[in-house]
């Protein structure tokens, strides 16, 4: 911890359960900078999770957001290995009206850079590059196919822009990495986008 930052879960000393129950060890901060969310290391079952852990106060068990989490974490609509999406719905210890939520995601695996990353300038040390055109080729199609299996299964991306995918330079695999800017077709949504990467009619200043 920098001491600036702690987080809602250490601020507050909340614990935290999955669905049936068992106990989710939080192992520290990774962001706090996450839209609605705060990022944690977790441990659940004896396996390393990214907690995303709701912060908003009308985030909570019963709210809009929660019953879409709530679904995302049914296997039957998950959309397809291209996109990191929520796993296990997890709760604030006895949970009920009122109280917090967030979901068990996999980490990134190694290998992967966010988009950004690619339209650095070259001088830039943190900059990346395709190791070939057949790989850079084959992300374009990668992006295109996760965002269809998307769409098939009801879903609708609200804030997409370069952070919203990761790659690999060397194959061209791609992962949407910001499932909680998606949203399920016809609910109530309140993403409004990324300037520059948005409809000009949604921009409100």
């Amino acid at each position: 911890m920098d001491g600036m930052s702690r987080g809602d879960i250490y601020e507050r000393g909340i614990r935290i359960v999955g669905e049936d129950n068992t106990p989710v060890t939080v192992n520290r901060l990774l962001s706090d900078m996450v839209g609605s969310a705060d990022a944690y290391h977790v441990t659940y079952k004896d396996n390393d999770y990214v907690l995303m852990w709701y912060k908003y106060p009308g985030d909570v068990i019963g709210g809009e957001q929660y019953n879409t989490i709530m679904r995302k974490c049914d296997e039957s609509y998950r959309p397809g290995k291209r996109i990191l999406w929520p796993i296990h719905l997890v709760t604030e210890e006895n949970p009920c009206n009122g109280k917090k939520f967030g979901y068990l995601m996999h980490f990134i695996p190694d290998g992967y850079y966010g988009m950004p990353d690619f339209l650095r300038y070259e001088s830039d040390p943190k900059a990346v590059r395709f190791s070939n055109n057949y790989s850079m080729l084959t992300a374009g199609l990668n992006i295109a196919e996760a965002m269809r299996e998307l769409h098939l299964k009801g879903y609708v991306h609200e804030n997409i822009s370069p952070s919203s995918f990761t790659i690999n330079p060397q194959t061209g695999d791609v992962f949407i990495v910001d499932s909680g800017n998606v949203s399920v077709d016809g609910a109530p949504c309140h993403v409004m986008g990324t300037r520059s990467y948005m409809a000009p009619e949604t921009y409100k200043d």
